[in-house]
């Protein structure tokens, strides 16, 4: 009987011994994990960071349609035509056919590249010839959202009116995606080279996304 309480005895403290120096394998394996996972976290959490602070970095890059056609030459016969004796460009809308326009130099140059001389008996493809001459030479100049386009008018009269419907500027948006915001109202007074309302021109675009570097 001594022999048995002495075995048990033995075997509780073997137990207890075990149980003191060796922690259960379990809560280890799961600390790493836990670690491992907290790890990929903050390594996602800043990939993230770069691609939106990337997203904010000014390109000067401005993708427009400025697409010309060169080589252009007026016919020189046309049927059916009309006998123009003068030219104007005008604003549009216009509340009188003779107003002066901002544009008349792209005008002057046109008649100048095309060397059309007046009076000068025009037909319809006359007519698409000089308005693209026209508006190559507006686009040159960087306003990439003015056209030119002909009203309805009596060409008989030997008066060739065409018209600028002018690009101009509305509200300007920026997007800050940056986690941390770099745009401020002061970089609108400082850096924007335009304002709401001015005709578009995409140099003076450039030269905003140059100054906000």
């Amino acid at each position: 009987m001594r022999y048995l309480h002495l075995y048990l005895f033995s075997a509780l403290l073997i137990y207890s011994h075990t149980g003191n120096t060796a922690p259960p394998p379990f809560k280890e394996t799961q600390l790493k994990r836990n670690i491992q996972i907290d790890s990929e976290i903050q390594q996602r959490h800043r990939q993230q960071t770069v691609q939106q602070e990337a997203q904010f970095i000014p390109q000067t890059d401005i993708r427009m349609d400025t697409r010309q056609e060169r080589n252009l030459q007026i016919p020189s016969a046309e049927s059916p035509c009309y006998l123009i004796h003068h030219l104007s460009l005008i604003d549009y809308p216009s509340e009188r056919l003779s107003q002066t326009e901002q544009f008349q130099w792209a005008l002057d140059k046109a008649v100048a590249d095309l060397q059309l001389r007046l009076p000068h008996c025009l037909g319809g493809e006359g007519l698409s010839i000089l308005m693209k001459q026209i508006q190559n030479n507006i686009i040159e100049k960087g306003y990439v959202t003015t056209r030119v386009v002909a009203q309805e008018q009596d060409l008989g009269s030997g008066n060739l009116v065409l018209s600028v419907i002018v690009g101009k500027i509305g509200n300007t948006v920026v997007m800050d995606n940056g986690r941390v915001p770099r745009f401020t109202p002061l970089h609108a007074l400082t850096a924007f080279t335009f304002e709401k309302g001015d005709i578009l021109n995409v140099r003076n675009i450039e030269q905003s996304l140059e100054n906000l570097k």
